[in-house]
Parts: C-alpha cells; sequence; structure tokens
C-alpha cells in the first residue's frame, strides 16, 4: 500500500493545535491533518516507526513535501509542517499507539479501519500488529468492514477472521442466501469498494460457499493463467507494397530507447480513418511552407506520430493492411483495438472488432466482462454480461484479469444476475396465475430450483426443463381412483397449457432483456 503526502498547504489556513502531548513545543515535525489540525511530534519517533517517513525526512528535505511553520519561541527552530491525508482521529490514535504512553481503548471499526490502513501505507509494524489484533476483536460486529481493510492493506489473517466471522453470521441469519443469490448481502454498504479487487469478492464467495478449500483470500491459485498483456504484442509489422510514404511512430516504450518506426501507406491509413486522414493532411501543408524541402517534398515519407506504444500501433497496421482477414480473438486485443477504432474514426474496423468480440465472448463470457469493463466499454461489457448469467452463478470460473478488476463491477454483474432471476420467477408466478389448474400437477418451487441450476440467460433450456417436469408430473399424478386408460384431469388444459410453455421463451426473453445492469 502506498502513502502519499497532500500538496503542501498555505499557512493562512486556519489550523488548530492538537491534545497534549502532541501540541508540545519542543517537537520538530508538524504533521497537518485534512481537517486541519496541527500534530508536533518528534521526528526521531517517525523515522524509527515508519519507514515512509524515515525517506520522507531524510535530509536534504524535498522543497515540495514540507512547508515552514513559524519560529518555535522555544527552541527559536522552525518546525517543518507535512500536510497528510488523515483526518485528526485517525492520526491521533495511530501517534498514541507509537508514542510511550498510555493506549486508548477505541471499539469504533470504522476507526481502527482508518487507523490500520494509515499504519500500513506508512509501514509502522507495531501500530500493525496492534490494530490487527483489535481488528479481529472487532470482526463480530462488522466483519465486511474488517474483510475490506484486510483486502486493502494484503493482510490474510485479518481478511480470513473476518470471514469467518461472516460466515458464522450468515448461517445463524440466513443459511440458504448464499444458494439462492449470487451477490453477498450486504457488501454494497462498502461503497466504491476502492482497494478491493474482483478475485478478492470471487474468493470470498468461494469461503462462504465452502469450496475454497485451502487457498488463501487474498492471493490467486498457484496456476492461474495470467491474462495476455497487450504490450507483449509482436511488434513486427512490415508491407511488401512499394513505394511507402509514411513513417508511423509510436511512444517509445522505454524513455532513451531508440524509437520503433513502421513504414506505410498515406492512401492507405486515409482510406480507413478520417483522423488520420486530416492529420496526414496537416503535415503535408505544414512541409509544403518550408522552402528547404520544396524540392524533395514530393519523395519525402511524412512522420505521424502515435500516442500508443509500438505493439498497438502494429496491431492497428495489421488489422488495416489485412481488411478482409480475421482479426485476433483475443479478449485484450480486441479491446484495444475497439478503442483506437473510435479514436481513429475507423467504422470499417469497428464492425469487424464488434463480431470478433462476439465470438470471442462466447469462449470466455466472464473474462470478456472484466477486460470490457477496464477498458471502460460500457457496450461491450454488456453484451459479455448477457452471456454470463447464462450459466448459474455456481459455476462462473475464476479468471486471472479478476485481480485487476473492480470488486464493484463484480458485484453489480452479481446483482444483474439475482435481477435477472427474480423477473424470470415472477413471470413462471404470472403464467401460474393465467393457468391455476397447473398447480395441481406442477410444483412450481421445484422448478425455480431448476431455474437457479440452470442460469436465466437461458430461456429456451429452462422452457424445456419446465415441459419435462409438467410431462412427468402429468404421469406421476393420475387422478384418484381412475381406471387405467382414463383420461387425466387436466386433459381439457393440456393444449392451452403447451401452448403457455410454447409462448414461455419469448416471455422470459422479454422479461430478461427489460434488466440492465448497473456499470456507469
Amino acid at each position: 500500500m502506498t502513502r502519499k503526502t497532500s500538496p503542501a498547504v498555505s499557512l493562512e489556513c486556519a489550523t488548530i493545535n492538537a491534545s497534549y502531548p502532541f501540541n508540545r513545543t519542543s517537537a520538530d515535525i508538524i504533521l497537518r491533518t485534512s481537517d486541519k489540525v496541527d500534530f508536533r511530534v518528534q521526528s526521531a519517533i517517525l523515522l524509527e516507526a515508519s519507514p515512509f517517513f524515515a525517506d520522507l525526512l531524510s535530509p536534504p528535505q524535498p522543497a515540495t513535501a514540507t512547508t515552514p511553520a513559524s519560529v518555535d519561541s522555544d527552541t527559536g527552530s522552525s518546525p517543518s509542517i507535512i500536510p497528510v491525508p488523515e483526518d485528526s482521529t485517525t492520526l491521533d490514535l495511530l501517534l498514541r499507539i507509537l508514542y510511550p504512553i498510555p493506549k486508548p481503548e477505541v471499539g469504533e471499526v470504522d476507526t481502527l479501519v482508518r487507523v490500520y490502513e494509515a499504519a500500513t501505507g506508512y509501514g509502522m509494524a507495531w501500530p500493525i500488529v496492534v490494530m490487527e489484533e483489535r481488528l479481529v476483536a472487532a470482526t463480530s460486529h462488522s466483519p465486511l468492514k474488517v474483510w475490506a481493510a484486510g483486502c486493502r492493506t494484503g493482510s490474510e489473517n485479518v481478511a480470513h477472521g473476518a470471514a469467518k466471522a461472516l460466515l458464522a453470521r450468515m448461517s445463524q441469519s440466513a443459511p440458504a442466501d448464499l444458494e439462492e443469490k449470487g451477490a453477498i448481502p450486504e457488501i454494497a454498504t462498502l461503497g466504491d469498494m476502492a482497494g478491493i479487487s474482483a478475485a478478492n469478492y470471487f474468493r470470498l464467495k468461494q469461503f462462504l460457499a465452502g469450496r475454497l478449500d485451502d487457498q488463501k483470500l487474498l492471493n490467486p491459485p498457484p496456476k492461474a493463467e495470467q491474462a495476455t498483456d497487450p504490450g507483449e504484442l509482436a511488434c513486427g509489422f512490415s508491407t511488401d507494397i512499394p513505394s511507402t510514404d509514411l513513417i508511423c511512430r509510436p511512444r517509445s516504450q522505454t524513455v532513451g530507447a531508440p524509437a520503433t518506426l513502421f513504414y506505410a501507406h498515406q492512401s492507405i491509413l486515409s482510406l480507413f480513418s478520417p483522423v488520420l486522414k486530416a492529420r496526414i493532411a496537416l503535415l503535408r501543408t505544414a512541409a509544403s511552407h518550408d522552402e528547404e524541402l520544396q524540392d524533395v517534398l514530393p519523395s519525402l515519407p511524412v512522420t505521424l506520430d502515435f500516442e500508443e506504444e509500438p505493439p498497438l500501433v502494429s496491431l492497428l497496421l495489421k488489422t488495416c493492411y489485412d481488411a478482409q482477414g480475421g482479426l485476433s480473438n483475443d479478449i485484450q486485443h480486441l479491446a484495444q483495438l475497439t478503442i483506437m477504432s473510435k479514436k481513429y474514426g475507423i467504422t470499417l474496423l469497428s464492425q469487424r472488432v464488434r463480431n470478433a468480440w462476439a465470438d470471442a465472448v462466447a469462449q470466455g463470457p466472464l473474462r470478456a466482462f472484466f477486460v470490457a469493463v477496464n477498458h471502460n466499454l460500457t457496450d461491450l461489457a454488456k453484451l459479455a454480461a448477457a452471456e454470463v448469467i447464462k450459466k448459474p452463478v455456481e459455476c462462473w470460473p475464476y479468471v486471472f484479469v479478476m485481480e485487476t478488476s473492480s470488486a464493484l463491477a463484480y458485484h453489480r454483474l452479481l446483482e444483474y444476475y439475482d435481477s435477472c432471476l427474480h423477473v424470470l420467477r415472477n413471470t413462471l408466478y404470472g403464467v401460474g396465475h393465467r393457468y391455476p389448474q397447473v398447480s395441481t400437477v406442477l410444483n412450481v418451487p421445484s422448478y425455480l430450483e431448476r431455474c437457479h441450476s440452470l442460469g436465466p440467460g437461458e430461456p429456451l433450456t429452462m422452457t424445456s426443463a419446465l415441459r419435462d417436469l409438467f410431462d412427468k408430473s402429468l404421469s406421476l399424478n393420475p387422478r384418484k381412483g381412475a381406471k387405467t386408460g382414463s383420461s387425466h384431469p387436466l386433459k381439457n388444459d393440456m393444449r392451452a397449457v403447451y401452448e403457455a410453455l410454447d409462448a414461455l421463451p419469448a416471455e422470459f426473453d422479454a422479461a430478461v432483456k427489460q434488466v440492465r445492469i448497473q456499470l456507469d
């Protein structure tokens, strides 16, 4: 966890002094909190307790990190002011743990979490130990908040202890909750879930469902397959079309490294991209006004700079030059192509990428969802989400991209799944109300259980399951006392019932399409 100090503040800001012992004039450092409270502290204590402050306070002190305070009347020195992001309540408790003074008892979980995260950010070993003990003791009151603190600070002990407390609480209040829902109840109370990954959320769900085995909550599985990094693409674009007149110069990947250049044709890029066409025209116009270039201008190539690094520029050029060829089936590459096609207005490429995306999503919808979310491609993320929910949440796999994806995005996906199941239940009960005679044969709750095992995104499969269940119920529930070969009590209604079953896929599909996943 990286700790950042706030920018230097003006001395004209209204501030107040902290309480004893952090108001002593003998202190040589002032820590100014976000709520403008000045804590006068001894730099020697900070130097010993925190690697962060040891680096910050090592002479010479950075001019941008500190601000001189007024000259102290007793010592004649001028303490430096260091703005810190913590509020006064958090910093007060953190410093009292550091100082050789009595330690206060604090039971508020929110305060404990803030102090623990601050201690972790500053690398203060003793406060970390103390706060871990207090957090573990407080897990029964707010297990999710403590789990979140463990995730943000990378503390397996804190996260694991909180997960066990959450499991105990959920087992007592709603033991079947996790089996019926995708999203974990109450996790939305964590807000934007900053600092918590989708993988953390996934492993917590696995733990609560008893499927995690011995794997740690905060670490990926030992043999996790890492997602492809587009920066590792081979950047070997070349063309055998003669008379190249355009030099494409990507942004350098390493400072001071020689530039990677790609030779292309103005006409080809201008044909695909109106944005690049306009930029090339501006470069040609600028060159035409240079008198020294007039004699060589017709044969002089134009240099076009790109903000993207060499692998992505190479990928873009290869795609434009092979306009009829197949695109990469890697989701990461397709996401990058989508961004570049929008940026440069390459309409033909946009449609090709969208078609390739649909094919790739079918092979790995969950990975596609997270890649799209990470690249702010909301429309593509929604397409992937519709594919993800075709399987029950228990069958959703772990994908490595979860490690760098937001827990909030995963939570929104799980809420979408739950909402789709909810509308399907309502749709099915609506059919039951229109055909009440079905209830004498069909066990609707039993079918809803089948719905849950299939996933709400598969209306045809789910309707087929309902038909099979209905047929089975008919064969197992003959009219009591009827003679062999006699008609079933629902014989006169069976045509209407089967017509209703035939209409169910469209009703299910229409109901699910009304559900919107919230990603914006």
